[in-house]
């Protein structure tokens, strides 16, 4: 028999469910938080714990950079900070003759040597439970520019060569040419560990909070003064139909009595461009705590660096290092120029008293 409810509870508006959406919302929200915590602890990591030439940098070449560049032995500091370990799956192995173009325009077959290694990192919990985290893909071939060719001494030129057809660097005795490797079997080994290498660099990248706390190459074997990858030219932006731009001219000079003709504005930069250029002041700023690491490692080689430089600045905790030092700057309204220019005052002021006590 069907129960029949009232009719003033039948009536009643029912709570309505709640919708996924808001739910979804809900968890993007606290996920958001949560990047931005492991944000937070990985940028303090990397401050208080990582040496800068040796973890990371700020410059590359003549780059800088607003974030510090995770480098090879960065990515494996933060693996094992956050207790992960790295397993590799070879997903391509191969190795086959390829038809390339001589310099005198003659076609002879060079090995081609790729690797495709996709890399899991799994975090091992203290009790020995282990649960995957992220996944990233790497690849590395032999005809990549710098196994593909070595750079030779005239002495050593294959036989036949034109030095005059060879791209070559230096003049006289220093003078170097550009051939074909002629070893490429003994980079197998190091084209298989490259690719593992970036394959852990493109599984970092997928941690929550690392790419917000750090700028990570995609080649993270790249070492501190190396060359960066080139950044690519800005597209011209064009309206559909028209035709490419022609090479600028010099402008026009201006006739005598006439008006001077205003210079067209430039284009403005995108947003995405805006985010990846660092500003002057940014680059003054790095460039000034850069002169500062390299006082403190003149002066303390054994000791962080950052310690060094708050001992020299009087910085309360000095072996908190960077924090303490950036704290401090806060507090005081000042820039790392103005630390910059307090440490070296104070050394200049420090040598002539070690000068007078080694004299007497």
């Amino acid at each position: 028999m069907t129960t029949q409810l009232p009719t003033e509870q039948r009536d009643a508006p029912q709570s309505p469910a709640p919708w996924p959406m808001a739910i979804a919302l809900d968890e993007i929200e606290a996920q958001a938080r949560y990047n931005a915590m492991v944000a937070d602890r990985i940028a303090a990591v990397i401050r208080d714990h990582m040496q800068p030439g040796v973890h990371y940098t700020y410059k590359l070449g003549e780059t800088y950079f607003p974030r510090p560049v995770l480098l090879d032995a960065g990515v494996a500091y933060i693996m094992s900070v956050l207790r992960l370990v790295p397993r590799h799956h070879v997903e391509l192995a191969l190795r086959e003759p390829v038809p390339v173009q001589r310099p005198d325009g003659s076609t002879e077959h060079r090995l081609l040597i790729k690797y495709v290694v996709r890399a899991e990192l799994w975090h091992i919990s203290p009790d020995g439970k282990e649960r995957l985290v992220a996944e990233g893909l790497g690849s590395a071939s032999s005809f990549e520019t710098r196994h593909l060719y070595r750079w030779v001494s005239d002495r050593e030129l294959p036989a036949g060569a034109d030095p005059s057809r060879l791209p070559s660097r230096g003049q006289g005795s220093s003078a170097r040419y550009r051939v074909y490797n002629p070893d490429p079997d003994d980079l197998d080994n190091t084209i298989l560990k490259m690719a593992a290498k970036r394959a852990e660099a493109d599984a970092i990248r997928q941690l929550p909070g690392v790419l917000e706390a750090c700028a990570l190459l995609p080649d993270a074997e790249i070492q501190a003064g190396g060359q960066p990858p080139r950044s690519p030219a800005p597209r011209k932006q064009e309206s559909q139909g028209e035709a490419q731009s022609a090479p600028s001219q010099p402008p026009p000079r201006a006739q005598p009595g006439s008006a001077p003709r205003l210079a067209a504005p430039q284009q403005a930069p995108t947003q995405s461009e805006r985010r990846q250029r660092p500003s002057q002041t940014e680059v003054t700023e790095l460039a000034a705590e850069r002169a500062l690491i390299d006082i403190a490692h003149d002066l303390s080689p054994d000791v962080p660096v950052h310690v060094t430089i708050a001992r020299l600045l009087g910085v309360p905790e000095p072996e908190r290092g960077r924090a303490a030092i950036v704290r401090w700057l806060q507090q005081h309204g000042r820039t790392w120029q103005d630390a910059l220019q307090q440490v070296r005052e104070k050394v200049a002021a420090q040598r002539p008293q070690e000068g007078r006590g080694g004299a007497n």
